[in-house]
């Protein structure tokens, strides 16, 4: 009985040390899980807006309404401060402001789509690395 209770006092710390490694390998995936999670999300959503049509992209939206507030001028009987020609003037020269901003925002989405992307791709490289390195590390201890 002596042999019995000294194995089942031994296979104690060995069975909490495997209890432990469970744990850790949850959290180190649950972790790798939320973090790739966020990178995804971020990717799709800067994606979004790089890639697909966008109502800043459009530009019959954005002169449709330009145009829309000028013809409400001229039913209004115009301004008194604006002739017609200069208040046409003053929207050619808004529209011209906003498609150089769509511009602008459609670049730098695609930038921000770049950077993201290359640190997903840094980060699945980092996760490889540690992957195979560990399993190495294990190989080397069991010989």
């Amino acid at each position: 009985m002596a042999t019995s209770d000294n194995s089942e006092q031994d296979l104690t710390p060995h069975n909490e040390t495997i209890s432990l490694d469970k744990k850790a390998n949850f959290r180190r995936t649950s972790m790798w899980t939320v973090i790739l999670t966020i990178y995804v999300g971020l990717l799709a959503s800067v994606g979004y807006v790089a890639f697909w049509e966008q109502d800043f992209n459009k530009q019959e939206k954005v002169v449709d309404a330009y145009i829309t507030i000028l013809a409400k001028h001229k039913q209004a009987g115009g301004s008194q401060n604006l002739t017609e020609d200069e208040l046409t003037v003053l929207i050619k020269e808004l529209i011209v402001r906003q498609a150089d901003t769509a511009g602008d925002i459609q670049d730098l989405a695609s930038q921000s789509f770049n950077i993201i992307l290359g640190a997903i791709l840094a980060f699945l490289s980092a996760s490889a690395t540690m992957i195979f390195r560990n399993s190495d590390d294990e190989e080397r201890a069991n010989r």
